[in-house]
């Protein structure tokens, strides 16, 4: 087998940008991290590779569909106000 041949072969796949990427902690878990705008990182954890790798994709299609992966910070006077409409909402039916 020839230098460049074995080079070849034993190189691993990478991941394209905007991809994520997954990984295996120390402690055994596993870690899936996507990249977001504004430079912010969304990270999955899970037991096994199968779980993170699901989880990366069911975000990669969320973020290609323009869903919002992470939850929008509210003040409290705004979730009260929107707490309050919900509720009387459902005293009216």
């Amino acid at each position: 087998m020839t230098k460049e041949k074995f080079q070849t072969e034993s190189k691993m796949s990478r991941r394209g940008n905007n991809e994520g990427t997954i990984y295996k902690r120390k402690d055994g878990r596993w870690t899936a991290a996507v990249g977001l705008e504004n430079e912010r990182r969304k990270t999955f954890y899970g037991r096994t590779r199968q779980d993170v790798s699901a989880k990366l994709t069911a975000a990669l299609q969320a973020r290609q569909n323009g869903l919002a992966l992470l939850k929008e910070k509210k003040c409290l006077d705004q979730f009260l106000e929107e707490w309050a409409a919900r509720f009387s909402e459902q005293e009216r039916r």
